[in-house]
């Protein structure tokens, strides 16, 4: 099952002290729900959300990224698909 490594980075601007929860969309379908804690060094984190089998990938593939209600998106600064 290929995966998508969610690289996520804090800039100066987007630096806060609220923790962000979003989840991730893929061809309409919620595959993942991420929450990024509050606060931390200005750092890069990694993420690794699994693709399902039946994701249905001949025509492409769309990826959202939407806030949960009271939260918001931060900065996604690399998005990449791999094989195994």
């Amino acid at each position: 099952m290929p995966s998508i490594p969610l690289k996520y980075g804090r800039s100066a601007i987007d630096f806060d002290f609220d923790p962000k929860r979003f989840e991730v969309l893929v061809n309409g379908r919620k595959i993942a729900g991420i929450e990024v804690a509050a606060g931390g060094e200005h750092e890069f984190k990694d993420y690794l959300v699994g693709l399902p089998e039946d994701l249905g990938m001949e025509k492409g593939l769309t990826v959202v990224f939407r806030a949960v209600e009271g939260s918001s998106v931060p900065g996604i600064y690399e998005l990449r698909l791999l094989r195994k």
